[in-house]
């Protein structure tokens, strides 16, 4: 195989002992050489191409004996994966594409190596032929190996990636939406500046940054979105805004209240985030549609995003819940507590609270050891005082009042 080391030792037998061997026709592929006295031909063969030649050993007897024999070296082209890149797909269309590779011997048979094609995409292992039709979108990486038919086989690998998504042509209209409709961004005629292919991913993250102070988030809205133009470069800004509507649930649709999740939420309440450096952020101008049960926003690039809102109000204090009560973060019951770390029930709730509610605790001396306002519905107390140290153990005063004057008042205890 042309730039690959080769080593191959001429054998003969009888005669005398050692023997000598010589190049007496013909010539050898460039790049290799006999040596006479153990008859090995190596080197690195750098060109290609049939090589004939006559060798010659001769023996140490007197008179000498000698031996001829022709042969011949075929030095195939190093085999080379030429497919350097692979265009996109659309979801839900047919797609079509040929490996190439030149050099070796025919016929290679393909593989893949490493990594997964996009779903619904087969790989031919005689035509090197990738074909079907994507279902899902995403960045699919995956590699390839081409085997040749040569002995010794040679082989090569290339590393490659299809993007999969939904196109949309930045001339007109577009609409890009999830499978389960949860998520849509419409486009008009001249957004991108460029077309553009869409992927919705449902599952971004493993762990979920915690909540916004008294906004909770619907789990199941989150989505990460990403666009790319034909050459597979991230278009990360437009020409102008964009519409992202995300659905949210809702059995009662004259509530006013999102009912299918915990805490329900204020239906007016509710916000797109955006996730930034670990943080929930709001984006601006979020519009809630309560017919459609949808709440959309302008965006001028893409990220992940989710739906959050404020708990539902409470019509008076009568029935304020703090739990769990005793509080004990670190005995390792979930029952009687854990530290607040962002999750739904970490730290110590208050719940069942009116618009705009102010909840004051103060230890058994009077003193006040926190203070927050402005809550509604639902809040969690992260157990620590004003200047983010855990409270010690011990009974504490809370004090619940509104906008309309009521009060609640009780005790929490905390035990670490």
């Amino acid at each position: 195989m042309q730039s690959a080391a080769y080593s191959q030792t001429l054998q003969s037998t009888g005669g005398v002992t050692p023997y000598t061997w010589s190049l007496t026709a013909g010539s050898l592929p460039t790049g290799l050489s006999l040596n006479a006295t153990i008859g090995v031909l190596s080197g690195t063969p750098t060109a290609t191409g049939v090589f004939n030649f006559t060798v010659q050993v001769q023996d140490s007897y007197t008179p000498q004996q000698t031996d001829t024999q022709a042969l011949s070296i075929t030095v195939n082209p190093q085999l080379d994966i030429t497919t350097a890149s692979l265009p996109n797909g659309v979801q839900n269309t047919a797609y079509s594409q040929t490996l190439s590779a030149t050099g070796g011997t025919l016929p290679y048979t393909w593989s893949r190596t490493a990594g997964n094609l996009p779903t619904g995409l087969t790989l031919n292992p005689t035509t090197g032929l990738i074909s079907g039709t994507p279902t899902a979108t995403g960045v699919f990486s995956f590699t390839f190996q081409a085997q040749d038919s040569g002995s010794p086989q040679q082989t090569d690998t290339q590393s490659l990636s299809i993007i999969a998504g939904i196109f949309i042509d930045n001339s007109g209209e577009g609409v890009a939406k999830s499978p389960d409709g949860n998520t849509e961004i419409n486009f008009d005629p001249g957004d991108l500046g460029k077309n553009g292919y869409v992927i919705i991913d449902p599952n971004p993250i493993g762990v979920i940054p915690p909540d916004p102070t008294g906004y909770y988030r619907i789990g199941d809205s989150i989505v990460k979105i990403e666009i790319y133009d034909s050459s597979g470069n991230p278009i990360t800004s437009f020409n102008n805004p964009t519409t992202l509507i995300l659905c949210y649930p809702d059995t009662n649709p004259d509530d006013g209240i999102v009912d299918d999740i915990t805490p329900p939420l204020n239906e007016t309440s509710l916000k797109i985030y955006t996730l930034k450096g670990g943080i929930w952020e709001e984006v601006p101008g979020s519009i809630v549609d309560p017919v459609a049960n949808t709440v959309s926003v302008p965006l001028t690039h893409f990220s992940i995003y989710i739906l959050m809102g404020q708990p539902a109000a409470a019509s008076d204090l009568n029935d304020v819940r703090v739990y769990p009560n005793p509080f004990k973060p670190y005995d390792g019951t979930p029952e009687t507590g854990k530290p607040y770390d962002g999750s739904l029930h970490s730290g110590i709730i208050f719940d069942n609270l009116t618009e705009g509610a102010t909840i004051k605790i103060f230890n058994l001396a009077g003193e006040l050891v926190y203070e927050e306002s402005g809550i509604t519905g639902k809040v969690q107390w992260n157990a620590k005082n004003e200047k983010g140290k855990e409270v010690a153990s011990g009974v504490y005063i809370y004090l619940v009042t509104d906008k309309d004057g009521r009060k609640a008042t009780g005790k929490v205890v905390i035990v670490r």
